[in-house]
């Protein structure tokens, strides 16, 4: 539930007016259902501080006066909105007059500054909590609070800053005032933050506990006493943040490599601040966060130009930044519009930034598998996205500068344009292939259950091959409707792969397909040329399995099933008896160990928690998964 309060003030041309008439300001009272609600003209386009300000039930202000005093004499811009916002667990109706005229007090600073200042009340009983909700709800560029120890209400001189310091997201500003000075320091505007936070002599604060530093004279000595009698905690909520004193110098290296990558491929692609990408993200907020990853985050966001876009934030570490310039390098390499394009980068702090084209449509999973309220695509749309997939692996394969391999095929990582046209996406696991099409081994296995190639998964051994079997998994997607795995009931925990098999051995093409499909009007030709593509696709054996220009010319009907099947001696799924017995292709590879990838490989499982290795059901999923692989199926002649 959204918190719920009074919002009131008027803004005029600059600071702002209390109205003392109670009809004009009962008027003004809006019950507010979130911050949604900004009942001003144009205050939603302003940049918001919050202010939490305590206030006594006679009206006097205490610390809340110095933190709106600091707030708007050395914080706040032109044009910002403070929003002051008071907690109380009695009447609101009782303090809304109280709060206007302790707020009237700042008319004057805030008509000097061109600031606009309203109040907010908001009824809870634990403050730091309410402000917490009130902060993700008004998405403030700052909070403020106090630490003043005097007031039993607001508890103790730390605990209110570094809960919300734990709580608020890293993207919103926080201080902490005691006595109109800055203890504590999270982020900010760079310049108002570094003259805030030094004391009146304009020196910064140095590292260390104050009681252990030699004042360096004798007119020093009366801040040491001040500093003296400052707690344990108070002094470690002071010391300034350490990831902003190491030197710039790595990540301007960083950056130099990736503009090199950018010259040699003669991208269009740019550098973006840091600053830019906050104001197009609205801050990075919360509302505006479209996808959550375990070490990324995506935006939603929007160029200073009207261009919409998507912001992909992640942790940078040595390795990351390795395999984002290779990413890098190979996603400005291509240059096939059925790719999503990489639109810039930005390197801040221990963040990498890419941003990206937005697609409001979303992906091919969420169309497909999302029943809540998603559109039924139909046959028609379901065809030319599987043909128009099949052409950008094709490229990748054997048309690009370089062959890649894509590694992470699946029907998430497949957007969909406003007219439904797919973009292949994220190559953030791809890798440049050898040009022979020869196998690499590989001790890393990435990828999502489900799609896994079985040579790829039981012994790291890759080849293009490997995007040619997720390729056939994600036809069977389009096809039948289903999820690569599913975990609805335990009944039906297999592998979309094994099901499909198992139907088509009984000869029933149409009990594959969606049950959306059977009532409306699709070619029975397309019908029968992508289930035979998908059941090539995800044959067992790499070397059974067609190229990608192939499965192209089988799709468009320029290769027929049978002369192809003709042409690489082999039925349908079908593999001799010697391969079924002898295993032949896994023989020159090295043992596998199929433990250690368990853990990578259920990650699209729904309730992963819920399996463990020592599981009987669980194991006799993945004996069957693997074993299944060399089942046979009956051919579509």
């Amino acid at each position: 539930m959204l918190e719920s309060g009074f919002f009131f003030g008027c803004a005029v041309n600059s600071g702002t007016t209390i109205l003392t008439d109670d009809k004009t300001l009962l008027g003004l009272f809006v019950w507010l259902v979130g911050w949604k609600m900004i009942v001003m003209e144009g205050e939603e386009q302003k940049k918001r501080i919050l202010v939490g300000v305590e206030m006594t039930d006679d009206g006097e202000g205490y610390g809340g006066r110095d933190l709106l005093n600091w707030t708007i004499g050395k914080f706040a811009k032109e044009g910002d909105l403070v929003v002051a916002v008071h907690v109380c667990n009695s009447s609101m109706l009782h303090k809304t007059i109280l709060f206007q005229n302790f707020l009237a007090e700042f008319d004057g600073s805030c008509s000097l500054k061109r600031t606009t200042l309203v109040g907010h009340l908001s009824q809870g009983k634990s403050i730091k909590k309410a402000l917490v909700k009130e902060a993700r709800l008004c998405n403030p560029i700052a909070v403020v609070v106090g630490v003043n120890k005097n007031t039993s209400l607001w508890g103790s001189r730390s605990s209110l800053a570094s809960y919300c310091a734990k709580k608020l997201p890293l993207a919103t500003s926080l201080f902490a005032i005691h006595k109109g000075k800055v203890v504590f320091a999270r982020g900010g505007r760079s310049t108002e933050t570094a003259a805030a936070a030094s004391d009146s002599t304009g020196k910064n604060p140095k590292l260390g506990w104050p009681l252990l530093q030699r004042t360096s004279s004798s007119s020093d000595f009366p801040g040491a006493k001040k500093v003296g009698k400052m707690s344990v905690v108070e002094w470690a909520m002071s010391l300034p943040d350490r990831s902003k004193l190491n030197s710039d110098t790595p990540n301007q290296s960083k950056i130099h490599r990736i503009s090199t990558i950018f010259k040699k491929n003669a991208s269009a692609c740019r550098l973006f601040t840091h600053d830019q990408l906050k104001i197009s993200t609205n801050q990075f907020s919360l509302g505006n966060l479209i996808g959550n990853g375990g070490s990324s985050q995506v935006f939603k966001g929007k160029l200073c130009d009207g261009q919409k876009v998507a912001v992909k934030v992640r942790k940078l570490s040595k390795q990351a930044f390795e395999d984002f310039v290779l990413e890098t390098d190979i996603v400005t390499t291509l240059r096939s519009d059925k790719n999503v394009r990489l639109l810039g980068i930005c390197i801040e702090g221990d963040q990498i930034i890419s941003v990206h084209n937005f697609f409001s449509k979303g992906s091919l999973e969420e169309n497909i598998h999302d029943k809540k309220g998603a559109r039924i695509l139909s046959w028609d749309t379901r065809f030319k996205i599987g043909l128009e997939i099949a052409e950008a692996l094709c490229y990748l394969h054997k048309e690009s500068p370089r062959p890649v391999i894509h590694r992470d095929i699946k029907s998430s990582n497949i957007l969909l344009t406003d007219d439904l046209k797919p973009r292949l996406s994220d190559f953030g696991f791809a890798i440049w292939a050898s040009e022979d099409s020869a196998t690499i081994p590989y001790s890393d296995v990435v990828g999502t259950f489900g799609y896994l190639a079985p040579e790829y998964f039981m012994h790291g051994m890759v080849s293009d091959k490997i995007d040619v079997y997720a390729f056939g998994v994600v036809l069977l997607e389009l096809l039948t409707g289903r999820k690569p795995i599913s975990s609805e009931t335990s009944a039906s925990q297999e592998s979309l792969v094994m099901w499909a098999r198992k139907t088509l051995d009984q000869g029933d093409l149409l009990h594959v397909l969606d049950p959306n499909l059977k009532e409306v009007k699709y070619n029975e030709i397309q019908m029968r040329r992508m289930i035979f593509t998908a059941d090539i696709c995800i044959q067992r054996v790499a070397r059974l399995r067609p190229q990608m220009n192939q499965v192209v010319g089988i799709l468009r009907g320029e290769e027929h099933m049978e002369s192809w099947t003709e042409s690489n001696n082999v039925s349908s799924m079908a593999i001799s008896e010697d391969e079924i017995n002898n295993k032949q292709d896994d023989e020159s590879y090295p043992p596998s160990s199929v433990a250690s990838h368990l853990g990578l490989a259920l990650q699209d499982i729904d309730d992963v928690n819920s399996f463990n290795s020592t599981d009987h059901n669980y194991q006799n999923l993945i004996d069957e998964y693997l074993q299944g692989r060399w089942s046979r199926s009956s051919s579509f002649d």
